[in-house]
């Protein structure tokens, strides 16, 4: 079998669930002649994503990175297997590598910054959060309603109702599409766990978003004196 049809027999398995399968099919591929490519290490990464198996997700993330074959969409299958289980500190792990800054220059885009964000939702990871955020806006890649949405979410579960007043203030500044008011909706959501009552849907909020540390620093140190890293985990990078 050739390049393409390898490729195609691992996308199969990612789209049946059988992420073994897959990554005996990569296995054959590399043993074979044809090197693996990108549109093969993406396939193989998505198939262990589907299955939450992070640790072999990024364990080929690492080879595509070595093999210099990966591109936004690997990264970003990457982080997916994290998002079931709300594995932040992987995403951090994935900052915090050597060639995390040339790599967030070059390959990082919309689905990236947004899958990133989503998988820290839900813990007490909402400085990482405003981090990613504040690291998107500086590579000048421009934020949706979704980064918006996720971003006030991470917020409500911080209990941070002025961090998300900001957000919205942003948001309506930037003006963008948001037909369902999906992020007002989690704006207000977020005031409201806090015991604070809903914004104004039309007038933008006099708030604004909180200074946060870089978050493409080689070292998260920062990240361990505000107590985000109280149990730090290995991540294959």
């Amino acid at each position: 079998p050739n390049k393409m049809a390898y490729s195609a027999a691992i996308s199969a398995c990612a789209q049946a669930f059988e992420w073994e399968l897959a990554l005996a099919f990569l296995n054959e591929m590399q043993g074979a002649g044809p090197r693996a490519d990108v549109v093969a290490y993406n396939a193989a990464i998505t198939a262990c994503a589907r299955a939450d198996e992070w640790e072999h997700a990024f364990a080929l993330l690492r080879q595509a990175r070595e093999a210099g074959e990966f591109d936004a969409k690997t990264l970003t299958a990457a982080m997916s297997s994290c998002t079931g289980i709300g594995l932040w500190q992987a995403i951090l792990a994935l900052l915090a590598s050597p060639q995390s800054r040339a790599e967030v220059e070059a390959v990082w885009d919309l689905h990236c910054y947004n899958t990133a964000i989503f998988t820290c939702i839900g813990s007490d990871a909402w400085r990482l959060c405003m981090s990613l955020f504040d690291g998107m806006v500086s590579n000048t890649v421009e934020p949706d309603a979704v980064t918006y949405r996720w971003l006030a979410r991470s917020c409500g579960y911080g209990r941070q109702w002025q961090v998300a007043l900001g957000i919205l203030a942003d948001f309506q500044q930037r003006r963008l599409p948001d037909p369902d008011h999906s992020v007002w909706q989690a704006v207000a959501w977020a005031c409201d766990v806090a015991g604070r009552g809903p914004p104004a849907k039309a007038s933008p909020v006099a708030s604004h978003i909180c200074a946060v540390p870089d978050f493409v620093t080689p070292s998260a140190s920062w990240h361990r004196r505000e107590g985000l890293l109280a149990s730090p985990v290995q991540v294959p990078t």
